[in-house]
């Protein structure tokens, strides 16, 4: 935690303004770092929300079992709390695999601020391995997807990774699917795995992508 709090006052405004004002990109690789917990990486979010031209944001916390719904609901506040994320960030990538401490709650909280992003253009999620998400995280998502137009004129790519997620069913397949459709410039999705659906189901995804292709 001690090398994620002295990277927080590194991006902290009062410390290097410079970097705060001109910072776009910014990639983490936190895979199977065992001894990093919540504190540490909610003191980074924190220290993130004061960027102003921040475009790309990946964070890749993969076999993490420290992580839980906390750290999602951090990122949320990020989001919530600065209007310069809001109006900046066009490209999330999430590798949050493998972390079963993160259920319904955490992702639900996460899908409602993707809401308030104006330009999100590329959205990547890998939440597979989770074995507490359920349809209600796929409807969460799908919801935000549905209410907002912001999303709806924006975002052109989007790669989701539930595999092994034994708990979705159709229900929040289709209803993800149904979502998806609402995008008008989408151009690339690749998404939830289907191995354990039903062929009705993989059937209306393959109509639904098709209709957004000839739609374009």
């Amino acid at each position: 935690d001690n090398v994620l709090i002295a990277l927080s006052g590194v991006l902290a405004p009062n410390r290097n303004k410079n970097i705060s004002n001109s910072l776009s990109k910014l990639q983490l690789n936190f895979e199977k770092n065992k001894a990093f917990t919540g504190q540490g990486l909610s003191t980074l979010l924190f220290s993130l929300s004061s960027l102003q031209r921040l475009t790309i944001l990946s964070l890749n916390l993969a076999n993490n079992e420290s992580m839980s719904d906390l750290l999602l609901e951090d990122f949320s506040e990020m989001i919530n709390n600065s209007f310069d994320l809001q109006s900046s960030l066009s490209c999330i990538h999430l590798n949050f695999g493998n972390t079963n401490n993160i259920s319904d709650i955490g992702f639900g909280t996460f899908s409602k601020a993707l809401a308030r992003l104006t330009f999100l253009m590329n959205l990547t999620l890998n939440f597979g391995g989770n074995s507490r998400l359920t349809d209600n995280s796929l409807v969460g998502l799908s919801d935000s997807i549905m209410a907002s137009n912001q999303l709806q004129r924006s975002l052109n790519i989007v790669e989701l990774n539930f595999r092994k997620n034994a708990k979705f069913t159709d229900k929040g397949v289709t209803s993800l699917i149904k979502a998806l459709t609402k995008l008008k410039q989408l151009t690339s999705i690749k998404p939830v795995s289907y191995t354990h659906l039903t062929l009705p189901t993989i059937y209306s995804v393959q109509i639904s992508v098709v209709a957004v292709s000839l739609k374009k």
